[in-house]
């Protein structure tokens, strides 16, 4: 039985290889002989076509014909400005692209066990070989790792290390309006944090135009808690 398919490389090394890629040939369709000669190979062989295919798997490249170029969202990892909530946003999705990947993003999170019991998990639940299992896990650390120093973290960290206030009951409290919605959460210290919708959402794009600035707020918070901090030292 072999193992599944998996990057042979972390998505923050096929970053690295999308942006050679594109320094070398721009928005422009190549030939994939051509397209690999910008990491360094001289053919197509075993190896070049496994850097192709993890690209491909992080929805960083992209196939027209029998030639590949650098996908949408590898042009916005490169180009939008790192703290560019569609940068985090396309990490974020570009690192549970794999499947294998998203798997383990819902089986841990961004806080991963031993070597040994992923490989143990992969081995067990997921049907691969030893040696395929201990492979795949430097890629997925690495992975894991950049889209964390990216501020993009991974979508569903393990309950039991979620920061405690975060498992206070949110409840809705009212409308303000119609259609308006409001959200309040109990914190220590009795004091509340409150989130207001004035108006009812009109569907997928402001949702993901809220989850946006939600990540923004987040960020600002632990700016400003680190900054306190400071003040108190």
């Amino acid at each position: 039985m072999r193992s599944r398919n998996y990057p042979v490389i972390s998505l923050s090394e096929a970053v690295e290889k999308a942006r050679k890629l594109y320094d070398q040939e721009n928005k422009a369709p190549t030939d994939q002989r051509v397209a690999v000669k910008a990491w360094g190979y001289s053919s197509l062989n075993g190896r070049s076509l496994r850097m192709l295919a993890a690209l491909r798997q992080y929805g960083l490249l992209t196939d027209v014909g029998d030639r590949v170029k650098v996908s949408d969202d590898a042009l916005a990892i490169l180009l939008e400005p790192m703290d560019s909530p569609e940068r985090i946003d396309t990490i974020r999705r570009a690192a549970t692209a794999p499947a294998i990947f998203s798997e383990l993003n819902a089986e841990y999170g961004d806080t991963l066990p031993s070597d040994d019991a992923l490989a143990a998990y992969l081995v067990r639940k997921k049907g691969f070989q030893e040696d395929g299992a201990r492979a795949l896990i430097p890629s997925y650390r690495g992975t894991v790792e950049f889209a964390k120093q990216a501020g993009a973290g991974y979508i569903q960290p393990q309950e039991e290390d979620r920061p405690q206030e975060t498992k206070a009951p949110i409840k809705k409290v009212g409308n303000r309006m119609p259609g308006s919605l409001e959200y309040s959460m109990s914190l220590p210290g009795d004091r509340t944090a409150t989130l207001l919708i004035s108006g009812p959402l009109a569907g997928d794009k402001e949702l993901k135009l809220l989850n946006r600035w939600l990540d923004l707020t987040k960020e600002l918070l632990a700016d400003a808690v680190q900054a306190k901090d400071e003040e108190a030292k």
